[in-house]
């Protein structure tokens, strides 16, 4: 009697024990191959004996589709899932298979078609060469091109021979610089120059004077004269200024060939520093030698 038919036959009795479902789970868990560990796992359960429960091993697996086939076993639809399931695996494969294969040719028929297009090989030829196109020139043609080119050429000696030189001469201005680098950085006192214009030594030679008439004038005086020459021919008068009255004037004359200046001096006077009775004409300048 297999398990199956063991557990069935319990559950038809009346006065056995019902098995709970956690039992039954623990029942479909364990390998009934070997029954011995199973009773012993079943013995422990909930405090339960199961002595006389009797398992006997499964049958050897059948090496077909993996399942053992037994009266009970759903042999029928497992051997149709793992059908299905070879079958659509072998499709797949298929696909894949044919898909590397298109791929690859439409690689090589592009390749081939590129290939053609560039005139690297011909649809009907034994043996595929190149063809390279060389054209073919005129001797007039050839001539004036080496023309040119000599010509190019020689303006490029021509440029390379005035750079040379550009660059011996700038070596030679490098070359002087670093000589007299230490030369520019000092001052040196150079030698003693031209004389130059006169200074201000006349200046200092010269002599403020005021010059003052004999006779002092009332207000009521119309006139008053003030005479200023040189003294002698290496003197000259400049600066000339005229005090006295209200009216007064300054006048030039030339006579003998000497500057004569002369004051004129009439009228009140301008500041109260002078008295009524005491105006006088002055006349104030500067002599210096010529």
């Amino acid at each position: 009697m297999t398990l199956y038919e063991k557990s069935s036959s319990n559950f038809s009795d009346e006065g056995s024990q019902m098995l709970s479902t956690e039992e039954i789970e623990m029942m479909d868990v364990h390998d009934y191959a070997n029954p011995q560990e199973l009773k012993k796992s079943l013995e422990k359960v909930d405090g339960v004996k199961k002595k006389n429960l009797v398992y006997e091993p499964l049958p050897p697996r059948n090496k077909a589709n993996g399942f053992a086939k037994t009266a009970c076993s759903p042999s029928s639809y497992e051997e149709k899932l793992l059908l299905q399931n070879k079958k659509s695996f072998m499709k797949e494969r298929l696909q894949r298979f044919l898909i590397v294969v298109i791929i690859l040719m439409s690689l090589g028929s592009f390749t081939l078609s590129v290939l053609t297009t560039f005139g690297v090989t011909q649809a009907s030829c034994n043996k595929c060469v190149k063809e390279v196109y060389i054209p073919v020139s005129s001797g007039a043609s050839l001539k004036g091109g080496h023309a040119m080119d000599v010509e190019k050429f020689t303006e490029l000696e021509n440029n390379i021979t005035y750079l040379k030189k550009m660059l011996t001469s700038l070596q030679n201005h490098v070359k002087f610089l670093e000589s007299n680098y230490s030369v520019f950085k000092t001052f040196q006192q150079g030698p003693p120059g031209p004389p130059g214009p006169p200074g201000d030594y006349y200046i200092k030679k010269c002599e403020f004077r005021t010059k003052i008439v004999s006779s002092p004038y009332k207000n009521d005086v119309s006139l008053s004269m003030v005479e200023v020459e040189a003294e002698s021919k290496e003197d000259i008068i400049i600066g000339v200024t005229c005090m006295g009255g209200e009216e007064n004037g300054l006048i030039y004359e030339n006579v003998g060939n000497k500057p004569v200046f002369k004051c004129r001096c009439a009228g009140a006077p301008k500041t109260k520093a002078f008295y009524t009775d005491e105006l006088k004409c002055r006349a104030q300048y500067w002599v210096c030698p010529i």
